[in-house]
């Protein structure tokens, strides 16, 4: 089943308009592509595989049912059960559980990057 991250309203009806992984590899490639080497947190090595990932997972909770009725009946979801940044955000923090700061950031980012 094809997977959709965003909808739009066409003559008055909502439909599915971009797969989610498009959407992601966008993501990813742009946020890389804009990202400086130059920038170094003293606590986080590898800020590129942090980034990475980050952008891979941050819309993870739209690959659920609820989120995906979501886009085509957003009147019949929970507004505050619709957000789809915390799973990303927690698996995100689980990633790199073996390193706190960088766990915190990448949840902290995943969070903020909806």
């Amino acid at each position: 089943m094809p997977v959709f991250s965003h909808s739009k309203l066409n003559e008055g009806k909502r439909e599915r308009s971009k797969l989610l992984i498009a959407h992601l590899s966008g993501v990813h490639d742009k946020a890389l592509s804009h990202f400086s080497s130059k920038v170094v947190f003293e606590k986080c090595d590898n800020v590129n595989q942090l980034l990475s990932v980050v952008c891979w997972l941050h819309d993870l909770g739209k690959y659920t049912s609820y989120f995906q009725t979501y886009l085509l009946e957003p009147e019949k979801v929970d507004q505050q059960l619709k957000a789809h940044s915390n799973l990303g955000a927690h698996t995100a923090f689980q990633y790199f559980s073996e390193n706190p700061e960088k766990a915190l950031l990448a949840f902290f980012l995943s969070i903020v990057s909806k």
